[in-house]
């Protein structure tokens, strides 16, 4: 039952700027004898439900993206730009950095708690700086946006730093809309995540049993009801204030580790 929790915490988490990653790989991690590698691995693996909660709810839009490649693929509009260059990008900042943690496979995963903490109350505090309004629209997007966020896409994939949190603070502080900044959130997931959870199923076999497909399958359902509940919200929410003290409540239970 705990796979499917798992699944229901990232299907919660996956979309707010609370870095799904480090909360389902520190909570796989303290309650399973597993290495860092593997409850990273774990907690990119559940994206591949959260990619098909958005590929229903945004179905219509993904079936107009596909129908303008086949109609016009050497002229794509600059939100198809946008998306191409920042999932290759992406891509490979992320892959080197999931090489790179693999070097590490031998920390036990009750040691993500501190350094997951610590990287989530960065994440958290650069929240904190935005612009009060923004004026771009997703027809404003350029190479430079594109290459930027591909970039903070990939560094995402440490636990600790939110994808959606580094995605919208990035775009807030280039000038773009809010409303436009939620649809490209939910647009980049799918391509990175898709990516991102293939290679780590490719590397990680005990990721195609029965339990890790049943915690994929959970996020996808509570991904397509979170997002609905998200779009209604967006605007009630303090983001930054929960992530930093969700952080803080992990650096503190770490350093308790410690002491006893």
């Amino acid at each position: 039952m705990h796979f499917i929790f798992l699944g229901l915490l990232q299907g919660i988490f996956e979309w707010l700027p609370l870095s799904s990653e480090g909360i389902v790989s520190t909570v796989y991690g303290v309650f399973s004898d597993v290495t860092l590698e593997q409850s990273l691995a774990f907690a990119i693996w559940l994206h591949i439900g959260t990619s098909f909660s958005v590929l229903i709810v945004f179905r219509q839009r993904f079936f107009l993206m596909v129908k303008e490649i086949l109609s016009n693929p050497l002229q794509p509009s600059p939100t198809l730009s946008f998306l191409l260059i920042a999932t290759v990008v992406g891509s490979i900042v992320g892959i080197l950095l999931i090489k790179t943690l693999g070097q590490l496979s031998s920390l036990p995963g009750s040691s993500v708690m501190g350094v997951t903490g610590i990287l989530m109350l960065i994440s958290g505090l650069s929240q904190t700086k935005r612009p009060l309004h923004g004026f771009r629209s997703k027809d404003d997007l350029k190479l430079k946006d594109s290459v930027i966020t591909g970039i903070f896409q990939g560094i995402s994939v440490l636990p600790g730093i939110s994808r959606s949190g580094m995605t919208m603070s990035l775009l807030l502080h280039r000038q773009f809309d809010k409303q436009e900044i939620l649809l490209l959130n939910f647009l980049l997931t799918v391509p990175l995540s898709l990516i991102g959870a293939v290679y780590v199923g490719i590397t990680q076999e005990f990721l195609w049993s029965t339990e890790a497909l049943l915690a994929a399958a959970s996020s996808c359902l509570v991904g397509i009801i979170s997002i609905h509940a998200l779009i209604g919200l967006a605007n009630k929410l303090n983001f930054a204030l929960i992530t930093i003290s969700l952080a803080s409540l992990m650096i503190s239970a770490a350093i308790l580790q410690l002491i006893f």
